[in-house]
């Protein structure tokens, strides 16, 4: 049995170890001859690409992208390849090396004076933290998700309010807290529904459902969780 475990970890490290190094040539053929501005555009577009899939290739192309970035010197572009940086390691789970991503990447932006991406930070932030379930850092989430909520109204981005009334809103509900739940969850819907942003209305919905679940109104949390699921079903038909 042992032997055979030591045969089995050897063959997924060489399995590993090869496709490390197909990737390392394929990065020097796309870059090879091509300026540092050059690099960083062709490589960011193949951070894109594993956004479901393939999460291990994502982050091999983040931490390249972070270093042609660096070469760079160029504090908008520093900035940004830690953005996806710290996004790579959220959805790998690798929570604290995401929130120490945000923090170098709004070192980076606040020099560059980028605000759309410092506003996007803050809810990448509120979202690494929202995975968790920790007290403390759920309301680190709260205090994030607020940041990032100024700097949306002050774009006056109205689906990216919603969207940050949401996430306040889903932080309550896990919470329980069923009044701030549905405050939250409520404007969202009111905002989605005035833009007509059907996509995420189902989720607004439910959420203001589940709001009123906890709030001990179950005739009204039935009500949400229908108009969920009809709107739900109408979209998918």
């Amino acid at each position: 049995m042992k032997k055979a475990f030591v045969l089995l970890t050897a063959i997924i490290l060489s399995g590993s170890i090869f496709a490390q190094i197909n990737d390392e040539k394929i990065l020097d053929s796309l870059v090879r001859d091509k300026s540092i501005n050059e690099q960083f555009e062709i490589v960011s577009k193949e951070v894109s690409k594993y956004n479901s899939e393939n999460l291990l290739r994502r982050l091999f192309y983040s931490r390249a992208l972070l270093d042609i970035a660096l070469q760079s010197e160029n504090a908008s572009l520093i900035g940004r390849a830690n953005y996806d940086l710290a996004y790579s390691y959220e959805i790998i789970g690798q929570s604290d090396l995401g929130i120490e991503a945000c923090f170098e990447a709004l070192k980076y932006l606040e020099e560059a004076n980028d605000s759309y991406l410092i506003g996007m930070t803050y809810n990448e932030i509120g979202l690494i933290y929202s995975a968790s379930s920790n007290m403390n850092e759920l309301y680190k989430a709260i205090e994030y998700f607020n940041k990032f909520l100024e700097t949306q109204i002050e774009r006056n981005d109205t689906a990216e309010i919603a969207g940050a009334y949401s996430n306040i809103g889903f932080i309550y509900i896990k919470m329980q807290n069923a009044d701030s739940a549905f405050f939250y969850s409520k404007k969202a819907l009111d905002l989605r529904m005035k833009i007509k942003q059907e996509r995420t209305i189902p989720i607004s919905l439910g959420n203001v459902g589940i709001s009123f679940f906890y709030l001990g109104q179950l005739d009204s949390a039935r009500v949400y969780y229908d108009k969920a699921i009809d709107i739900y079903k109408e979209s998918n038909n």
